[in-house]
Formats: structure tokens, C-alpha cells, sequence
């Protein structure tokens, strides 16, 4: 008979660092509204019995009758109940689970080999917010859905409308702008459509998680989402971060 193999992820029970994923648990993972708290196969189990009539018996355990029941109940919770389920779930990257790494192949979402299921299930399920529509809704409820307690706003910048742009918006017909700034006849340059989102980094959250969900993942996620006309920065507290942005070499200098 062939032998099963698992591979334990994580680390082992004794150095008491145990991460949600370790058991397959997720922090969406909701209990099923279907099954409630009384198993299928019970369900399954008690309409077999029903079925039988009364010449056979309804004891439970201790009889080739039950064995049957039972076996056929099981079956019955899987194939019948569950599977449906699955398939349900499957169709959806938010909730996959065994077409997690087609959804994840199919929407472009990288991921290392450190990171859990729980994880790529959320940014498969905000890139694929992506293609329902690019909304200010939609693209905040996509940030949010990516980054999790990170995320803390999102606005866009622009005047109400195309007589009324944003201070910072050149063009020959209008604000000449500076003339350094210019790749070829005029400046050409608005921060209209520019996407400002607020981030800050929760306590427990290691700089090496923090900066490639800002830096990879936020980016990734926007620079496929927004049109090609449309900007984004990703700031804290609408600030800068030191030695990444420029604030730190020219932001400080006296003009």
C-alpha cells in the first residue's frame, strides 16, 4: 500500500512561533454558513437510516448496518455537499485554495517561497479587483484588500474640472513651468489624475515585509490597474522616507 507524505511548514511546535498558516488558517477564513455546526455527513447519515426503513437497525455503531451508513454518508458529504463547495470557492482567487497557484499564474502575482497561502490568496484577490473596473471605489477597495492594516487612505488629485486644474499643471497655453523641465519644446506636466495613498507600517510588521508590499506589490498592483495617464506615490503619513525618496537631498536644501 502506498504511504501518504506531508510537509510541515513553519517552524516546529516547540519554538513556540507558530504563524496562521501553519494551519492552514487564514485571517478571512469564515466558518461555513452552509454546513453550520453539525457536520454533513451526519446530515447524510440520518437520511440513510430514514431510507432503510424500519427492518433494518438504527443503532449507531457496533453493526454492519451503521458501517454501511457511515461509509456511505462520507461519501455522500464529499461528493455531493463539499465538492460543490469547493467549486464554488475555487472560482474565485480570494477564496481559492487548490486553483490557488493557477489564479495567482493567471492574474501575474509573484510571490517567495517564505510567504503562506493566506498571503498570495490576498493579493490574488486585489489584482483581481483590477479587472472588475478602475473606479476611485474599486482601486481603494483593491489597496485595502492588498494591504491590510498598511493601507490607511487613498485620494486623487485634480480641480473639478479641465478650466480648473491643480496648481502644478504646465503647459504652453498656460503655466510655462520651468523651462529645465521640459523634454522637447514646452513643459508638459499636471497633477491631475495623481493617485496620493497613505500607508504606515503596523507594529510586528518587519522592514523586509513592510517595503516589499509598499514597493513591489503596491506598485505592481497599481502601475496594472490606473490608466496610463494616471500617477501614484506611496507615502507615509504623506511624507517621505528617508534615503528612498529625494527629500533627503533636496527637499532640505534652501531654493
Amino acid at each position: 500500500m502506498a504511504r501518504g507524505s506531508m510537509t510541515p511548514a513553519g517552524k516546529p511546535a516547540w519554538s513556540r512561533e507558530a504563524s496562521i498558516g501553519d494551519y492552514g488558517g487564514d485571517p478571512n477564513k469564515r466558518a461555513s454558513i452552509t454546513e453550520g455546526k453539525t457536520p454533513y455527513a451526519w446530515g447524510w447519515y440520518r437520511e440513510l437510516q430514514n431510507a432503510r426503513g424500519s427492518a433494518y437497525s438504527t443503532q449507531i455503531g457496533g453493526t454492519l448496518v451503521h458501517c454501511e451508513n457511515l461509509a456511505l454518508a462520507r461519501y455522500y458529504a464529499h461528493f455531493a455537499s463539499r465538492m460543490p463547495e469547493y467549486l464554488a470557492a475555487n472560482a474565485l482567487p480570494g477564496s481559492a485554495g487548490d486553483l490557488l497557484d493557477y489564479w495567482a499564474k493567471v492574474l501575474g502575482v509573484s510571490s517567495a517561497p517564505s510567504e503562506q497561502d493566506w498571503q498570495k490568496r490576498q493579493r490574488c484577490a486585489a489584482h483581481y479587483q483590477a479587472v472588475t473596473g478602475v473606479t476611485e471605489s474599486t482601486i481603494r477597495a483593491a489597496l485595502q484588500a492588498l494591504l491590510g492594516d498598511v493601507y490607511v487612505d487613498a485620494t486623487f488629485t485634480g480641480g473639478d474640472t479641465m478650466s480648473d486644474p491643480p496648481d502644478q499643471t504646465f503647459w504652453p497655453g498656460g503655466d510655462a513651468g520651468d523651462p529645465s523641465l521640459s523634454i522637447g519644446g514646452a513643459v508638459w506636466s499636471s497633477e491631475r489624475s495623481h493617485l496620493w495613498v497613505e500607508v504606515q507600517r503596523p507594529a510586528g510588521m518587519t522592514l523586509g515585509q513592510y517595503t516589499n508590499l509598499i514597493n513591489v506589490q503596491a506598485v505592481q498592483l497599481l502601475d496594472r490597474m490606473l490608466p496610463a495617464f494616471a500617477t501614484f506615490t506611496l507615502s507615509e503619513s504623506g511624507g517621505f522616507d528617508l534615503d528612498v525618496d529625494s527629500l533627503d537631498l533636496v527637499g532640505l536644501t534652501p531654493s
